[in-house]
């Protein structure tokens, strides 16, 4: 059974929706896994890299302010994900729906009930 380029890169966008979670935390590690996604999601967008970079650029950052608290930092990198995830889904010509945004969230809670 193959599956679908459309559900391959519905499965992408969920992985970008983790991150954007994550990332209201703090910073996201720079996993392969991670530059694999974007790099999935850069091939078979519109071809510019600015919202691909950029997400990657925002989500990594570890950058130290000290005029900032840790809880505006991740407010910040989390709205700036949220930024860029958008951008990442038009380049795809993907809607960015509630339902997508709160998956983490939904998988999270029904995962918590399997338990």
């Amino acid at each position: 059974m193959r599956i679908g380029k459309d559900q391959l890169i519905v499965k992408a966008l969920h992985a970008i929706e983790d991150v954007c979670w994550a990332a209201q935390s703090g910073p996201v590690a720079p996993t392969y896994a991670l530059r694999f996604v974007l790099a999935f999601l850069f091939e078979h967008g519109d071809g510019r890299r600015e919202a691909f970079d950029e997400f990657w650029r925002v989500v990594t950052d570890a950058v130290d302010r000290p005029h900032t608290s840790e809880s505006i930092a991740n407010t910040v990198r989390g709205n700036n994900a949220n930024r860029e995830a958008y951008r990442i889904y038009r380049a795809v010509g993907v809607n960015r729906s509630t339902e997508m945004m709160f998956f983490p969230a939904v998988r999270g809670k029904l995962g918590a009930k399997k338990q």
